[in-house]
């Protein structure tokens, strides 16, 4: 806090001066028909309650809470998950409970945990993956406590402004929900060929438009063309083992040449109709690689080699901000079962199923967990591969694949069997430039949406701080102070009538 002079009846001191936890921990068997808070139930920054689920259905011991209570996550704190219920019930231990006090209410405690400058400091209290604090620790903050009357004056003033402030969130993220809308149509239009039906007409009455017999050749002649330098690349090596005295594992031979799956197995899968010069092919039949990522966890450094994966990923593209880094022994430990190139195609297969993005130019990474690549061949556009990933074309297939309550996720085998629609490599070159033309409309009007959420959080923030620094409402001098009523309090107390409760 600042050393400013205090407002008129307000004091200052740590929390654990003004209000003490409960620490009832019950079985949730005893209370069957009341209803359990977990931390999942509670949304992050904005102390809102989602929902909860019956006690009935826990096994480990809760904490009790009472109507009127507060709810504190300490787990993870940076998750700023804080709320005020309405009811009595159950909630997961990762909740520190507090009840209304006497000289520091509910309603005016859920939003002062709430603030910036408590985040900020319960935050760093501890580290690790999983932080979680105690009371013994965040009771050591200090804050400016205001009489009573003006804690209800300072909450009434934040709900009105916050609920304008809601309501304009909330045509925010509709208007950024439409997008994602937007985004898939434009996408299963794509893969349609709607996107492409005049470019294909004109290319037509140009005598341009080749079959999709001229493609499947181009694929099938490309596959058997790097089939054999893969078998003559083996015959090299078991040469050269040979003559090293067959030291080490014999390298092994490449896998025969599968068959590509014909377009009466794609239609038998009772997918659409495509235009008459394209053609259905199974995922494998497309790419050169089709690689899983090692299934170890590695070791995350504060600084060094980039790795991937699905905590720093969104369609289309890398969030360096939330990228994680391993050490060198860990990265060429990695790529030396999978190197990443420039334009390969990056799937999550398990978390965020789904997200696809293109390796970018001039840059080493290897993978982490959760994440598997494609390359594609020549005749296959990688961007034209990475949005049909993520076309409604290729999520419907893969929907009725996806296992894991928790942690959903597919199988990569399941992923081979899946088709995508192809064309030759000059539509495929038109519909990217059609998808990209829209998306990047897109993407202009996400990042307005996005400032504008941002100057709505720091709006918030900043009308919690003016109101815990006094300025939000006037002081009225006829407000008992708060030092008068701590006072009394203490003196109650000290006659055993009561006081702050200890829980």
């Amino acid at each position: 806090m600042t050393d400013r002079p205090l407002p008129t009846g307000w004091i200052s001191g740590q929390l654990a001066n003004f209000i003490k936890p409960r620490g009832e921990k019950v079985s949730p068997s005893d209370f069957p028909e009341f209803k359990f808070i977990g931390m999942d139930n509670i949304e992050s920054q904005t102390t809102k309650i989602l929902g909860s689920v019956p006690a009935q259905t826990m096994k480990s011991n809760a904490s009790r809470f009472y109507e009127g209570d507060v709810l504190y996550g300490r787990l993870r704190p940076y998750l700023n998950k804080v709320a005020q219920v309405n009811f009595h019930g159950l909630a997961s231990a990762e909740f520190i409970v507090f009840p209304d006090t006497p000289i520091l209410k509910s309603f005016y405690l859920k939003y002062r945990l709430n603030a910036a400058d408590f985040v900020s400091f319960a935050s760093h209290l501890n580290e690790g993956d999983r932080p979680r604090v105690s009371f013994d620790q965040i009771g050591t903050f200090n804050l400016l406590l205001p009489p009573l009357a003006e804690q209800q004056r300072i909450v009434d003033k934040i709900e009105e402004l916050f609920s304008d402030l809601d309501d304009g969130i909330a045509s925010l993220k509709k208007a950024q929900q439409q997008l994602k809308v937007y985004r898939q149509a434009v996408l299963k239009w794509a893969f349609e060929g709607k996107l492409t039906a005049q470019w294909r007409e004109e290319q037509k009455r140009q005598g341009k438009l080749e079959s999709a017999d001229t493609l499947l050749e181009q694929i099938k002649a490309e596959r058997e063309q790097r089939y054999q330098a893969a078998i003559d690349q083996w015959q090299a090596d078991v040469k050269a083992w040979e003559a090293n005295g067959k030291v080490g594992k014999k390298p092994g031979k490449p896998s025969k040449l599968g068959e590509i799956v014909s377009p009466e197995e794609a239609i038998k899968q009772s997918l659409i109709d495509l235009p008459k010069n394209w053609f259905w092919v199974g995922v494998d039949s497309l790419c050169s690689k089709v690689v899983d990522c090692l299934h170890s966890t590695p070791k995350f450094k504060g600084e060094g080699f980039y790795c991937v994966d699905t905590t720093c990923i969104e369609p289309g593209k890398i969030v360096f901000q939330k990228i994680r880094f391993v050490d060198e022994d860990t990265f060429l430990d990695r790529i030396k079962r999978l190197e990443p190139q420039a334009g390969d195609i990056l799937f999550a297969r398990e978390g965020t199923v789904g997200t696809a993005l293109l390796v970018p130019k001039n840059i080493s990474l290897c993978l982490g967990q959760r994440m598997m690549m494609f390359r594609t061949l020549n005749s296959i556009d990688p961007s034209f591969f990475m949005y049909a990933l993520q076309s409604p074309i290729f999520i419907n297939q893969y929907k009725p694949y996806i296992g894991g309550t928790t942690s959903p996720h597919l199988n990569i085998s399941d992923i081979k069997s899946f088709f995508l629609p192809v064309v030759q490599l000059d539509e495929q070159n038109q519909i990217v430039e059609e998808i990209e033309s829209r998306l990047s409309i897109c993407d202009r009007l996400d990042a307005t949406i996005t400032e504008n959420l941002d100057r709505a959080e720091a709006l918030r923030q900043s009308i919690l701080k003016q109101a815990f620094e006094g300025k939000l409402v006037p002081q009225d001098p006829n407000d008992e102070p708060a030092s008068v009523l701590l006072e009394r309090i203490r003196q109650e107390q000290a006659k055993g009538k009561g006081g702050i409760p200890n829980g």
